[in-house]
């Protein structure tokens, strides 16, 4: 589950724009000092460790089907069929524990 979290914050990272700028002045100095940082800054990352605290508090409020479900096909990457094996289920009844634990994870995190 942290592996997860950890992905989906790396995810966040990604997606968020970086922009590089250099100027055209000829001195050096000046240029490196208007790059800005693809770091993420402080305030950044206490962002994303705020956003996995939630998505960890999401989680765990979930039905447990529905938690092992999409824990079982986003942590470990099976497809719906290994996962309905893998749980002993119905490929359909698996469907829906996945995509209804992904609907309860969005609402609870917009609140």
């Amino acid at each position: 589950m942290v592996t997860i979290l950890r992905n989906r914050c790396l995810d966040l990272l990604r997606r968020a724009d970086h922009e590089v700028s250099i100027s055209s002045h000829d001195d050096e100095e000046d240029w490196v000092d208007q790059i800005e940082s693809a770091d993420p800054s402080p305030l950044d990352l206490a962002s994303h460790a705020e956003d996995t605290r939630r998505l960890t508090a999401c989680l765990q409020q979930l039905d447990p089907k529905q938690r092992a479900a999409i824990l079982l096909t986003y942590y470990d990457g099976l497809s719906h069929p290994e996962l309905a094996a893998r749980l002993g289920a119905p490929l359909g009844t698996v469907k829906t524990w996945v995509r209804r634990g992904v609907i309860a994870l969005q609402e609870s995190m917009r609140h």
